[in-house]
């Protein structure tokens, strides 16, 4: 599934999710030496990436380009775009192999004139995906293994947008979300394999500040508001797993605090490791193990941390001569991917930790800079990230652990 802090949707949601805990669990070392592959995919973007190892984005970084695919050999296939239309950007990618996106039609000032979602088939065949009646310009932004995307379609391409959340069904048809009552807006961030989707309601405070409201919509289309904590009037939900857990955040004042909630909505409030002053999270597996990062306050760094389905926490440490680390994506053996600092914070490299909480340094490219980071892994362990190439320019990469420790069941 795609990471909803990374998509490209029609408004620009800035939103830090929260984990779980409770206990502090002590940091495992290095694992032993694994011997590491990495594929330099080039200066391109990748958004999403599935369980065979098939990576969707766009050929293009920091600027607007055309879809494609690579697989886990580094082969890239162009996707295209719809006619008409002169970019195109893949946001997510299911298991059986169906892209989702976005078409663009960009003027001669990088204006943004025309945009529609888009879902590719296995073969890279396009085709457009329904308009939702008065809201013609829409974004796809995650898909299930049954064929069912999200995304968001808004009134104009312009900053004055109202933006509804929208569901596609595999034959392309349009379903307008909506939003909770007294709310303008609202946003999916992920849908699970049952249909269930996670995200927001959110609309303009008194003082222009918008107002969020975490939101659950069921295989249905039938919204629900998820409750906050006692004292809090915001929250967001931002990752489900298939047994219909969400993981979230409810906050006020700017203090936030991890949350989950259960099928039946019940909210769990996430302790944290001592010496930390809050904590988001970055994902969640199909057992309920949490990915995340806690933060220490101005200053004070980061460090990644795991919850496990009982909610106890294990800071999963640094790199040696490092100092903060942070977390990316989960996968369902509990391996969690992410950033460590090295040589006393001077540089950063990808690194991955296994379910026993042993940290593998991924390094770099051959002959390139010296910093890495990973935010994304399969089921497989393929890794997805960013290195540094000999010219300094940020160049995708797939890292992937011939002896990597081994997974010996679920946490």
């Amino acid at each position: 599934m795609e990471d909803p802090m990374k998509r490209s949707p029609i408004t620009s949601l800035a939103v830090a999710a929260g984990a779980a805990a409770a206990t502090l669990a002590g940091t495992a070392g290095p694992a032993e030496a694994a011997a590491v592959r990495a594929v330099d995919l080039g200066a391109v973007t990748a958004n999403a990436v599935n369980d065979h190892g098939v990576v969707v984005g766009k050929d293009a970084y920091n600027s607007y380009g055309l879809a494609a695919r690579w697989d886990s050999t580094g082969k890239r296939t162009g996707l295209g775009t719809l006619p008409g239309y002169s970019h195109s950007d893949a946001n997510d990618v299911s298991d059986r192999g169906v892209v989702v996106g976005t078409a663009f039609e960009v003027g001669s000032g990088s204006e943004v004139l025309r945009q529609n979602a888009v879902r590719w088939d296995r073969t890279g065949r396009i085709s457009r995906l329904d308009a939702v009646p008065g809201r013609p310009v829409s974004t796809a932004v995650a898909v299930n293994d049954s064929g069912v995307a999200i995304g968001e379609a808004g009134t104009t391409t312009g900053p004055d947008t109202h933006v509804h959340a929208v569901r596609w069904e595999p034959s392309g048809k349009a379903v307008n979300l909506g939003s909770l009552p007294g709310y303008e807006h609202s946003a999916p961030f992920a849908i699970n394999n049952r249909g269930v989707i996670a995200g927001v309601a959110y609309t303009p405070g008194p003082d222009r500040q918008n107002v969020w409201r975490a939101v659950r919509w069921d295989a249905h289309g039938r919204i629900t508001e998820l409750p906050t904590l006692p004292g809090d009037d915001q929250s967001t939900a931002a990752y489900v797993n298939d047994a219909g857990t969400i993981v979230g955040d409810s906050y006020s004042a700017g203090a936030r605090h991890p949350v989950t909630w259960d099928v039946a909505g019940n909210i769990t409030r996430l302790g944290l490791p001592a010496g930390v002053t809050g904590a988001y999270a970055t994902g969640i597996d199909a057992q309920g193990n949490v990915a995340g990062t806690a933060t220490t306050g101005v200053g004070g760094g980061e460090r990644a941390v795991r919850w496990d389905r009982a909610g106890r926490v294990t800071e999963l440490g640094g790199l040696p001569g490092g100092g903060w680390s942070t977390s990316g994506r989960i996968n369902d053996h509990a391996t969690v991917v992410g950033t460590a600092t090295v040589q006393g914070g001077a540089y950063l490299h990808a690194v991955l930790w296994d379910r026993r909480g042993r940290i593998v340094d991924l390094g770099t490219l051959p002959g390139g800079g010296p910093n890495s980071s990973a935010w994304e892994i399969n089921d497989r362990g393929l890794v997805v990230g960013r290195a540094q190439a000999a010219d300094g320019e940020f160049h995708v990469v797939l890292w992937s652990l011939r002896n990597a420790p081994a997974a010996d069941g679920d946490a």
